[in-house]
């Protein structure tokens, strides 16, 4: 957010590249099969990409990778596997595999990680969301349909409840995007649908 023009893409077969400019478009930072990515939200010259399964997350510094950050994870997750910075700490990532890890002190050459979830059903993530207007709140969204909630994420042992119940029409959830400024309105995309809830999922 410290530079709105700052782009970052996974191209799979094609790397990963970052966007420099209208005269200088887009640079490849990383090769091989790119995937997701995040920019650091207070300083734009930290950015993070992985490969596939959610293999390899790597920190890069003004485009310059400065290795992998991902040992201590011990699953794989989905061919594209979602990876996001927490909404106020940027020195703390979250990755969706079969469970939700959490990073620390990623900037840094010791990074430690942590299972903060133990769903036990082997499916893999396909979408994970922090709530801008409370960083407790905590979605993830599986590929077997599953959508469970936490409203204390930043506590030493998270808990989550599964609400995939009150989902409002069957399919795998694509997207989830929360509200800025209310905690308890978040939206979910299913088969190209956008679906409204003003209960943080229940309803």
């Amino acid at each position: 957010k410290t530079n709105v023009d700052k782009v970052m893409n996974g191209y799979q077969d094609n790397g990963s590249a970052t966007y420099l400019g209208e005269e200088e478009g887009f640079l490849t930072v990383m090769g091989g099969d790119g995937m997701d990515n995040a920019y650091d939200h207070k300083d734009h010259r930290y950015s993070y990409g992985e490969y596939y399964n959610g293999a390899g997350i790597t920190r890069m510094f003004n485009n310059i990778q400065q290795g992998g950050i991902g040992g201590g994870i011990s699953e794989s997750g989905a061919w594209v596997t979602p990876l996001d910075l927490d909404v106020v700490d940027p020195e703390i990532m979250y990755v969706g595999m079969k469970n939700v890890w959490k990073g620390v002190n990623i900037k840094s050459n010791n990074v430690s990680w942590k299972k903060v979830s133990n769903f036990n059903d082997g499916s893999n993530a396909s979408v994970i969301e922090q709530s801008e207007a409370d960083a407790n709140v905590y979605y993830i969204a599986k590929y077997n349909t599953k959508l469970y909630r936490s409203d204390n994420l930043l506590s030493d042992d998270p808990t989550w409840t599964d609400i995939s119940v009150f989902v409002p029409a069957s399919g795998i959830i694509s997207d989830i995007e929360t509200h800025p400024e209310n905690p308890d309105v978040v939206y979910i995309t299913i088969n190209s649908r956008v679906y409204r809830s003003e209960d943080k999922g229940v309803n």
